[in-house]
C-alpha cells in the first residue's frame, strides 16, 4: 500500500490493538490484526489506515515500516541516529515513549491510544480485526494470515494492493481503481515532499 506513511495514526493503531488485547501482545498477532484492519479499510474506503507496505514473511504479512519502528524499540533496527534517516529515527523515538518489549516478541503499551489520531472508520476496522483474531491460537492465526495475497507473493516480497483486495473478494475493476488512486496519491505525496525539502 502506498501513500505517505502516517506515523501518528500507525502508533495509535498499534496502541489500540495492544490495549484491546489486554495491554500486551506478540508482534505477529499485532501485525496480523493490523493487516486485516488495513485490508478492510482499503476495501470499504479506498485507503489503508497506516499506508504501510506489507511484506510476505513466514509468519504472514508484515507491515515493513511498522516492523522497523518496533525493532527500533528493541534496538535492532535500521532506525538509528547513524542511519541518516532522521524521519525514521524521530518516529522510532516517538514509539519508544509509549511502548516497550517485555521479551523479544512481546510488546507492552505504557499508555492508551490517542483517539484523536484515529478516525471513526479506522476504529471500526481495527475493532473488527481484533475480534476476528484475538482468540485464535498461534497456529490458527498463522493459517488465517496465509491467504491468497500472501501465497501469491515471493518470500520477503511486497504484497500488491491488487492481491490484497482480491483476497477480500473485491472485483478486478475496484481493485484496479484503488491501485490507480493510491499510485496517484503517492506521486502527489512524493512531489510535495520534494517541494517542501523534507
Amino acid at each position: 500500500m502506498r501513500g505517505r506513511f502516517d506515523r501518528k495514526r500507525t502508533l495509535n493503531a498499534v496502541l489500540y490493538i495492544v490495549e484491546a488485547l489486554g495491554g500486551k501482545s506478540d508482534t505477529n498477532r499485532i501485525y496480523t490484526i493490523l493487516y486485516f484492519a488495513d485490508q478492510m479499510h482499503l476495501c470499504a474506503y479506498g485507503r489503508s489506515i497506516t499506508s504501510d507496505v506489507y511484506v510476505a514473511m513466514p509468519s504472514g504479512p508484515v507491515p515493513s515500516m511498522t516492523d522497523e519502528l518496533l525493532k527500533a524499540i528493541r534496538e535492532d533496527s535500521v532506525c538509528r541516529m547513524d542511519s541518516g534517516n532522521s524521519l525514521c529515527y524521530d518516529t522510532a523515538k516517538d514509539f519508544t515513549k509509549f511502548m516497550r518489549f517485555e521479551s523479544n516478541s512481546i510488546l507492552a503499551a505504557d499508555t492508551v491510544p490517542d483517539m484523536d489520531h484515529l478516525s471513526k472508520t479506522d476504529v471500526e476496522c481495527l475493532q473488527a480485526s481484533v475480534l476476528k483474531c484475538r482468540n485464535l491460537n498461534n497456529e490458527q492465526l498463522t493459517e488465517y494470515a496465509h491467504g491468497p495475497a500472501w501465497r501469491n507473493t515471493m518470500q520477503g516480497g511486497e504484497m500488491s494492493v491488487m492481491d490484497i483486495l482480491r483476497e477480500a473478494g473485491e472485483s478486478e475493476e475496484y481493485a484496479d481503481y484503488v491501485r490507480s488512486k493510491l499510485k496517484t496519491e503517492s506521486a502527489f505525496t512524493e512531489l510535495s515532499i520534494c517541494q517542501s525539502g523534507e
